[in-house]
């Protein structure tokens, strides 16, 4: 099969391949050609002008191979069906991390590699989709999801701490975030495995998990910290509108 060559639509400004007995003519038709300018930025011009451009000496260049495939990506994966297909997946991915794409993948709907494509390019949607999918899993399948195993984990570990008083209650708050933390980021770390896109190695990965460990225990307490302070604010503001209310309350205990 012949190279294709990657030309730039002039009206969608997306990348299309081509066949070399084919290209002359998509010239003819107005295609661009892709070119970086001096700051490595992925543009497009004419045929005439982009040979102009390269051999004028100001910087520009043409792409590497990495980058027109970066443009062809975005061309095929770029459109609603790939971004709703996206979200999906981030839904299905947030309720059973590495199972939802092995099972997809099984049944012959897609492949790893466009499951992998459309969650980068479409990487807002598909974090949509995991928030999605962590909420719902946890709300309706709590003993077969993530989110809902990630809890009880958590709550058996708060469960092991002993310590007694404030301490106690810190230690164990801690603990819970930072085990549901660690479990959520060893799961989503699974997850890019199974689907190929694998960015960190292991002490990265490790490093990952620690962190989330960290990040969990951190903000459990501080959930619990600004629970207990508005807890303690209605608690006061409730006592004095009662007082309002009933001003011989004020009376008895300015008289006391």
């Amino acid at each position: 099969m012949p190279q294709e060559i990657v030309l730039i639509n002039p009206d969608t400004r997306k990348a299309e391949a081509f066949t070399p007995d084919l290209v002359q003519g998509a010239y003819a038709a107005g295609y661009l050609t892709p070119i970086n300018d001096p700051s490595g930025n992925a543009t497009a011009a004419p045929f005439g002008d982009a040979r102009s451009l390269l051999s004028g000496g100001a910087g520009y260049s043409l792409p590497s191979p990495e980058q027109l495939q970066s443009l062809m990506d975005v061309a095929k994966y770029d459109t609603p069906m790939q971004q709703a297909a996206a979200f999906v997946e981030g839904v299905a991915e947030g309720i059973a991390p590495g199972i939802a794409p092995a099972l997809e993948t099984a049944a012959g709907f897609t492949t790893m590699e466009d499951i992998a494509k459309r969650g980068e390019i479409h990487s807002g949607t598909k974090f949509a989709g995991n928030m999605t999918g962590l909420v719902a899993g946890g709300a309706l399948l709590p003993s077969a999801s993530l989110p809902g195993l990630v809890s009880k984990a958590g709550k058996a570990a708060m469960g092991a701490v002993e310590l007694t008083g404030k301490f106690g209650t810190i230690a164990r708050v801690a603990t819970q975030g930072a085990v549901e933390g660690a479990l959520f980021e060893a799961a989503h770390q699974l997850n890019e495995q199974v689907i190929g896109n694998p960015k960190e190695n292991g002490e990265a990965i490790a490093a990952h998990i620690g962190g989330a460990a960290l990040m969990g225990g951190g903000f459990n307490l501080a959930i619990h910290g600004i629970a207990q302070a508005a807890g303690l604010m209605i608690k006061k503001g409730s006592g004095l509108i009662g007082m309002a209310d009933d001003p011989r309350k004020e009376m008895n205990n300015g008289s006391s």
